[in-house]
C-alpha cells in the first residue's frame, strides 16, 4: 500500500480503519488564482472531482481555511485521492473542478488530472500535458507507457458556464 503520509492527518479517515481500505492514496498540490475581478469580496476556493471511480475518495484542505485575498488572489490548495482497494492498475483519468465554498459556484474550467496505479510515471503531470516526453504509466516494468483513457466530462452536451467580459462576475475561480 502507497501512503503519502505528509499532511495525511487532514484527512477525515486518517484516524479510522477506512485508511486501510484503500490501495494508494496520493497527494496533489495545486495553486488557485481567483480569477474574479479585483473588486470582488474574499473567496475560499477548493477543489472536487465528479469524475472519481467508484470506491475513490478526493478530500481537499488549506493549511488555514482563510479567504483569497479577493479577486486576483491566489491559495495553495492541497488534495489527496484515496483509490479503492479493488482498482485494478493501470493509468486513470478523473476530471477536477474548482468551486467557491462559500457561494458552491464552480469555475467554467474542468481540469484533467491522471493517475498512475500499481505503477509508476517518470514525470510530473501538468494540466496541459505539453511536457516531453509525454507522460505515461508503467505497470510491471514494462518499457511502454500507457495513457488513461479520457474521463467522460459530466458537463458535457451541457453548455459551461459563459464567461463574463464585464470582468466583474465574482464567482469563478482557475487552477494554475
Amino acid at each position: 500500500v502507497q501512503y503519502d503520509t505528509t499532511n495525511a492527518q487532514s484527512l477525515s479517515f486518517w484516524e479510522t480503519s477506512e485508511r486501510y481500505k484503500y490501495k494508494a492514496i496520493f497527494r496533489y498540490e495545486v495553486y488557485l488564482q481567483n480569477t474574479d475581478s479585483a473588486s470582488c469580496g474574499d473567496s475560499v476556493l477548493s477543489v472536487r472531482s465528479s469524475t472519481l471511480l467508484n470506491g475513490w475518495k478526493l478530500e481537499s484542505f488549506t493549511y488555514w481555511d482563510v479567504p483569497t485575498v479577493g479577486g486576483k488572489g491566489s491559495q495553495p490548495i492541497y488534495f489527496f485521492v484515496a483509490i479503492s482497494e479493488n482498482t485494478p492498475d493501470g493509468a486513470y483519468e478523473i476530471l477536477v473542478e474548482v468551486y467557491n465554498k462559500d457561494t458552491g459556484k464552480v469555475s467554467s474550467e474542468v481540469y484533467r488530472l491522471w493517475i498512475c496505479v500499481g505503477g509508476f510515471n517518470p514525470w510530473f503531470f501538468g494540466v496541459d500535458n505539453d511536457r516531453f516526453p509525454s507522460w505515461k504509466c508503467h505497470i510491471n516494468n514494462s518499457m511502454i507507457g500507457i495513457e488513461p483513457e479520457p474521463a467522460e466530462n459530466p458537463r458535457v452536451p451541457t453548455s459551461s458556464p459563459t464567461p463574463t467580459t464585464s470582468g466583474d462576475d465574482c464567482t469563478d475561480g482557475t487552477l494554475r
